[in-house]
């Protein structure tokens, strides 16, 4: 009984959570059909018996028709709802509604037909002389558990938002183990006559204990399913955590001031006569103009929001910015290496700032005369996709390269250079899923590896 309340009490948080949610809703449909095998169980081994002695005249027979029926309702509810959940949680329902329809419809066909053949109020009798009922039972739910697995993990696969993408798969996670045990031990333990092991689906509720824990500790820190407790968690290993939320605020005072700062300096210069303090009034509009350029870049620092993946072929992204850089930069070569056949999926915008970001800084440490090579390749073994920026220029010590992706962390000319490249590359990186590594020896040049997580590479080739 336990278990059941367990199951009701999660049904209804789901449900006020996100009411409008179709995920959420067949969730709730779902968990409320699969808390009858726990509910007719417990009436049966411990209410029955006590109800037989309270209430004598209603008979066991009565006690066993309501048995069949619950039976019936989980065994041929679940595959519908389970079914209809995954089609919505790989958006079917919005991207081929005709699809979505013809299943529910084929399934409700065919949950009409077993209906016919097994009645109902017969299931518990079924259940015990009837194999060609376990048989059908076990089709049924195998094959819709199966096909509805199968469809949430390529759902999960082939989503390309992260964070979309980190949701689906915290769901699955949740959803799957204690839905395949159930399947396991009722239709394959019961159908093959596993007598040892006919009670092995009660193990059920450890393994829902379990992940109703980690639901607990997802919703805790970061939400899931439209819940999210109270207490927020912060990261406490997130460098873009490094720059204070109170630095908005400045960039907007900073922006404002130097507009009158400016506005000063233009009537002055009018009003002058001798042009005694035109030095002067140059050395303010140089100050004022820094303060801009030093706000613009701490705002587009701290927005590293990824924004809806697009495919591009990554040749042609990446020559875009290394035409743009070959003809400002005269003395240094620019050698590119890529497949023309990959395709990364990718926020265009940002990884352009990025790659930008790693040539002007291989540029600077080159002193403006060597050579640049990049160049993509698959890691096989690690799943990953890369891409190497390597230049010829005087290298890192360790600890210049333990420091580099920190915020304001810059070897450069102070008031120029704001230490923000680095760390601007590696949010966007983490946004994506990947993440951005240095090896470099002092005096031997560097190499910026960007790693990418092979759901984000396609070959078309």
């Amino acid at each position: 009984m336990v278990f059941t309340l367990l199951l009701w009490c999660t049904a209804a948080v789901i449900y006020f959570s996100g009411r409008e949610n179709k995920v959420n809703q067949w969730c709730v449909a779902g968990f409320l059909i699969a808390s009858l095998g726990t509910l007719k169980e417990f009436l049966m081994e411990s209410a029955v018996p006590m109800l037989l002695e309270v209430f004598p005249l209603i008979s066991l027979d009565f006690y066993m028709t309501l048995n069949s029926w619950m039976t019936a309702v989980l065994y041929l509810g679940i595959p519908f709802c389970f079914i209809t959940l995954a089609m919505c949680f790989n958006e079917t329902d919005e991207r081929r509604p005709a699809v979505f329809c013809s299943v529910q419809i084929f399934t409700a066909i065919l949950i009409a037909v077993l209906m016919i053949i097994f009645l109902p109020w017969k299931f518990k009798l079924y259940q015990q002389t009837s194999p060609a009922f376990w048989y059908s039972m076990s089709v049924l739910n195998l094959g819709y558990g199966l096909a509805g697995t199968v469809m949430m993990v390529r759902a999960v696969r082939n989503e390309r938002r992260e964070q979309e993408r980190r949701r689906k798969k915290l769901l699955t996670e949740i959803l799957l183990p204690p839905y395949c045990w159930w399947l396991t031990t009722i239709f394959v333990i019961h159908t093959l006559r596993m007598y040892t092991f006919m009670k092995a689906w009660k193990a059920n509720i450890y393994v829902a204990l379990i992940l109703f824990i980690y639901y607990l500790y997802i919703v805790l820190r970061e939400g899931m399913m439209g819940i999210r407790f109270g207490i927020v968690i912060t990261p406490w290993d997130s460098d873009i955590q490094a720059v204070d939320k109170s630095t908005h605020y400045i960039n907007h005072m900073i922006k404002h001031q130097t507009v009158k700062i400016d506005w000063c300096v233009n009537n002055l210069r009018e009003k002058q006569t001798d042009g005694k303090e035109e030095r002067e009034l140059d050395i303010i509009e140089r100050s004022s103009r820094q303060l801009r350029e030093f706000s613009e870049r701490t705002t587009r620092f701290l927005n590293t929001e990824v924004n809806d993946s697009e495919s591009v072929q990554l040749s042609v992204l990446a020559g875009e910015v290394v035409e743009d850089c070959r003809t400002l930069w005269k003395n240094i070569i620019i050698d590119m290496e890529f497949r023309p056949d990959v395709i990364l999926y990718c926020d265009v915008v940002n990884m352009k700032e990025v790659l930008l970001n790693l040539l002007e800084n291989s540029r600077d440490a080159m002193e403006r005369t060597g050579k640049i090579q990049i160049t993509g390749y698959f890691e096989r073994l690690r799943r990953v996709y890369c891409i190497k920026v390597t230049d010829t220029g005087r290298g890192m010590s360790d600890k210049t390269k333990a420091e580099a992706f920190a915020p304001y962390f810059t070897t450069k000319q102070k008031g120029i250079h704001y230490g923000l490249g680095l760390a601007f590359c590696k949010s966007i990186l983490q946004a994506h899923g990947g993440k951005i590594k240095i090896e470099s020896v002092e005096g031997q040049g560097t190499k910026i590896i960007l790693c990418f997580p092979r759901r984000r590479v396609k070959k078309t080739l």
